[in-house]
């Protein structure tokens, strides 16, 4: 059906009208379709193309339940006027809404027959409520590298058969107004309902709905390289759905009311899943609660906090790279775990009393300028933990696995009370291990909150430091201790201080330095460590230079 340059035509009452072929308004036509007789329904069903030329007026009066193309869509500069409840329906298999012009629909729908439903997005485009319908069949709607503006709600049916129906965005930007709503209830998790973020930008700025089965495997939220925004708080019960994040994906929980994410809240018998892989980003804006299922970040990737909250662990959570963004609080309600990098841009971590372990597989540094400060810390990693700025340990450090390379800055066990060192592997290395000693406290290489032991040597040589007290300190203050590896010596002329008048003429260039700041009192034993020293000199001539 073509309807030429300036003509009008249109449909009155409750007829409905069925066209076989392409319906095509030339330039400046006008097509009328009305519905007069409440009661009847009326459609216009194209078999193949509608094409809007340029001036060209497509009215849709209230009253008409829909129109229905198995073909493209081309907006060639006219204009199509309908408003809700009138739903505009796709059904075609590998067609496209493009045309050179954008196009303001009421309801958009794909599907509605057994037929696989394929089709582009190839024009800026915005609707009332977009939806994937639910059949027997597939639905798969591809947003290219243009803008959808979606002004009610996303809503993507369950299919009543082992397929999938996919919304994807391929490069294009994605924006729901309203919600996010998975529709169905079969208990069968091949019969799919997905949001696919493959590139590009897609945001919802409502809530999240999800089936009402019991299966999560049949709602799948994934961000492949592009970026999600959920811009509401967003629970994911038992039961609920998955994220999937994979390869360079972003995706942002922005909720800030209660939580920006409560993963398995509430009771079902299977529980969501948010997947990562290496390269991946999550970030909260404030804070996430997980319940009683473990949750593992894949080693690599990125959890940033993007706004002050609490983390809510009630089931174990390792992280892989930790990062909390300048001004930004942190609070942990249990201890946690870092595979990866721990990366403080200017906010705080508030400890809580809380254990962080780091147990990665690789090198893993801790960073925040000005110093950070942790309650307990245990190493369990294949090592090296090391500082790019100062670290501070206020209560334990177990050291099970791992070295620590300080890395030229400080490592300082408490900050002016009691702590306490567990040492069963590991050496420090690289720079000062420093340590409070209490006045009064029993120093100890053994025992007793190993306030002697240190720990420290090379990278590959265990060379410690031992100090056993008679008499504890009576004042309190700073004990450090830092090892300097070498294979040389330094010929010279030195008083030995030895009572009897020796000199020493080589010292050789390895050696262990102590520090003392602020403690006074008590008499000591000093052990002091070293391993593969030169073969130059003798034993029996070493001196201990003060």
């Amino acid at each position: 059906m073509i309807v030429y340059d300036n003509a009008v035509v249109g449909t009155a009452g409750g007829g409905n009208l069925n066209i076989t072929g392409n319906l095509t308004l030339n330039a400046n036509a006008t097509f009328n379709l009305s519905k007069n007789v409440p009661g009847n329904v009326s459609f216009v069903r194209s078999i193949n193309d509608i094409t809007l030329n340029s001036g060209a007026v497509f009215n849709i009066v209230a009253g008409v339940s829909f129109i229905q193309s198995a073909g493209n869509w081309i907006n060639n500069g006219g204009t199509l006027n309908a408003s809700p409840p009138t739903t505009v329906r796709f059904e075609g298999i590998g067609n496209s809404i493009g045309g050179t012009s954008s196009t303001s629909f009421p309801h958009l729908q794909f599907g509605n027959t057994l037929n696989n439903v394929y089709y582009q997005i190839n024009q800026n485009i915005s609707c009332q409520d977009l939806i994937l319908d639910a059949d027997n069949s597939s639905r798969n709607v591809t947003i290219n590298t243009f803008s959808v503006q979606v002004n009610g709600n996303l809503i993507i049916n369950q299919p009543t058969n082992n397929t999938t129906n996919v919304l994807s965005v391929n490069g294009g930007t994605l924006n729901v107004t309203g919600n996010l709503n998975f529709s169905g209830g079969t208990n069968i998790n091949t019969q799919v309902g997905k949001l696919l973020v493959n590139s590009g930008l897609a945001t919802i700025n409502g809530n999240i709905t999800w089936m009402g089965n019991n299966t999560v495997l049949s709602e799948v939220i994934e961000v492949n390289t592009g970026t999600l925004n959920l811009q509401q708080d967003v629970s994911a019960p038992y039961n609920s759905g998955v994220f999937n994040v994979i390869g360079s994906g972003v995706l942002n929980f922005n909720g800030n009311t209660a939580v920006s994410l409560n993963l398995n809240g509430t009771g079902g018998a299977n529980a969501a899943q948010l997947n990562t892989v290496y390269g991946s980003t999550v970030t909260f804006a404030k804070g996430m609660s997980n319940s009683n299922d473990p949750l593992t970040f894949a080693n690599g990737s990125y959890q940033i906090f993007t706004g002050n909250g609490t983390i809510t662990l009630n089931s174990p959570i390792s992280f892989g790279n930790f990062v909390i963004n300048s001004g930004v609080n942190v609070t942990p309600t249990n201890d946690f775990s870092v595979q990866n990098d721990w990366i403080n841009l200017g906010g705080t971590f508030i400890h809580n009393n809380r254990r962080v372990t780091f147990n990665g597989t690789s090198t893993q540094y801790i960073s925040k300028a000005g110093g950070e400060t942790f309650y307990n810390v245990t190493s369990n990693a294949a090592g090296p933990i090391t500082l790019n700025d100062n670290v501070t340990i206020l209560n334990n450090l177990t050291m099970n696995a791992g070295n620590w390379n300080v890395n030229s800055k400080l490592l300082i066990l408490s900050n002016g009370g009691p702590s306490d060192l567990n040492r069963m592997g590991g050496i420090i290395y690289g720079g000062e291990f420093r340590r409070y000693w209490p006045a009064g406290a029993i120093i100890s290489s053994t025992g007793s909150f190993y306030y002697g032991l240190f720990p420290i040597g090379t990278s590959t040589e265990y060379r410690p430091v031992q100090i056993n007290s008679t008499a504890a300190p009576t004042i309190a203050g700073y004990i450090g201790a830092y090892h300097t590896d070498a294979y040389t010596a330094t010929d010279g002329l030195w008083a030995a201080n030895d009572g009897m008048g020796n000199n020493v003429q080589r010292i050789h260039d390895q050696r262990t330095t102590l520090t003392n700041t602020g403690v006074g009192g008590g008499t000591y034993n000093l052990d002091v460590s070293f391993t593969s020293l030169s073969s130059i000199g003798t034993l029996a001539d070493m001196r201990l230079m003060p």
